[in-house]
């Protein structure tokens, strides 16, 4: 990871989601505050996270297909400046007037992730190579972990001092920094692209074509099939776990705000000390089965710790989590960088995120609904199980690597 950071090129673009990274954590962590705040609805709170999960389910595909069709490097650039823009109307009204204009940004920027994400993520083989995709991956969840840990410390900090102006204009920078970071990457993002076609009319025919073709590639090739069934799988219990940490620790381990901050951060560390380890495992087994074991551990992490129910036993296994996690989440893109052509990658991560977007979501929803009836231990237990499913299916059905099924 640290000779991948040694090349100039990768080194903005890590620094680019570093930045990019902090100022989402900045916002996601004060806006929700600061709606309860005022309205003192959980619900209007709420809307926050739909707003940034729902495009993703009904655009990531789409977005996929624009960032095969743009150039990449002025796709990023764009959509970063674009995103800093549409927080900007926040800042010229009231504080007591800002819902509607703050759900409008939130979604905004929401839309245009959905084309910025897959274009980032197809781009990354143009800057480090195959060879280094799992090392390039880990630096980038490494930079997910950092941010995860300073954003919302420094989120919490400026809305307690400042209010939700300053909030809303340090992610504006974040954003506009990091659209500087990609403007001075040296090298091209993507292969040469044939002249589009300017009508209106072709163009849309010529979208909605890229688009069948990319979600036929999905379902024709059995290997990235198998991947993103292993990947709803697992974030359908991921989403689960997300609803049901902060009952478990509140109801069942009867914690404190603090003892759910330990456990938080605990993760964190341990996703920062995985992203060390992970590459060194990578060198050793291959990625179907650095997916499987990944899944099956954090399943079983995960059910060992709702069978103890301690304070202790919560702390160790969330830093144990951590590194099973970055394992299994670095190895899917790494494994879709290598094996997916140029030209189609950008389709296939936009579904790749939609896909795992509404599985979260769907996880999220039944363990809401099925706390109320049965309570929280069972739905953990089914939690692990999910992710030992997801691991089991890996290690059985992907059997080949990526480089080896693109050429069939």
């Amino acid at each position: 990871m640290l000779a991948v950071l040694r090349r100039r090129n990768f080194a903005l673009l890590f620094a680019e989601s570093l930045i990019s990274s902090a100022g989402d954590w900045v916002l996601y962590a004060a806006v929700p505050y600061y709606v309860y705040a005022r309205t003192g609805s959980a619900l209007a709170a709420g809307l926050t996270f739909v707003l940034e999960i729902v495009p993703s389910v009904l655009l990531g595909t789409i977005g996929g297909v624009l960032a095969d069709r743009w150039e990449r490097k002025g796709t990023i650039v764009t959509g970063e400046i674009l995103m800093g823009l549409a927080l900007l109307p926040v800042l010229g009204v009231p504080a007591g007037a800002t819902l509607p204009v703050l759900y409008a940004g939130v979604l905004t920027v929401a839309i245009l992730g959905q084309v910025t994400g897959p274009a980032s993520s197809a781009a990354l083989p143009h800057v480090v190579g195959t060879e280094q995709l799992v090392p390039a991956n880990s630096a980038f969840s490494a930079a997910n972990n950092l941010a995860r840990i300073a954003g919302p410390l420094l989120g919490g900090a400026l809305m307690a001092g400042m209010g939700i102006h300053a909030v809303v204009l340090a992610d504006t920078l974040t954003f506009w920094l990091g659209a500087g970071c990609v403007a001075a990457v040296s090298v091209p993002l993507q292969e040469g692209r044939e002249d589009r076609p300017d009508e209106i009319g072709s163009i849309w025919r010529q979208t909605w074509r890229e688009w069948r073709e990319g979600m036929a590639l999905v379902v024709r090739r059995r290997w990235i099939a198998v991947i993103f069934v292993v990947v709803g799988i697992a974030v359908f219990g991921d989403g689960m776990f997300t609803v049901l940490f902060a009952p478990f620790v509140r109801h069942t381990l009867h914690g404190s705000a603090l003892i759910f901050g330990w456990a938080t951060a605990a993760r964190g560390i341990g996703g920062l000390a995985g992203t060390l380890i992970v590459p060194l495992i990578g060198r050793r087994l291959s990625a179907r089965v650095l997916v499987g074991w990944s899944a099956v551990l954090d399943g079983v992490a995960v059910g060992v710790m709702g069978l103890l129910a301690s304070v202790p036993s919560l702390l160790v296994f969330m830093l144990f989590i951590g590194t099973p996690v970055v394992g299994f989440y670095v190895s899917i893109p790494s494994l879709l960088q290598a094996g997916v052509e140029d030209e189609v990658r950008g389709r296939v991560f936009g579904a790749y995120g939609a896909i795992a977007q509404l599985m979260v979501l769907l996880g999220m929803l039944v363990a809401g609904a099925g706390i109320a009836r049965t309570g929280i231990l069972p739905w953990m237990y089914v939690s692990g199980v999910f992710y030992v499913l997801a691991g089991t299916m890996a290690l059985i059905f992907l059997r080949r690597t990526a480089g080896d099924a693109a050429t069939t």
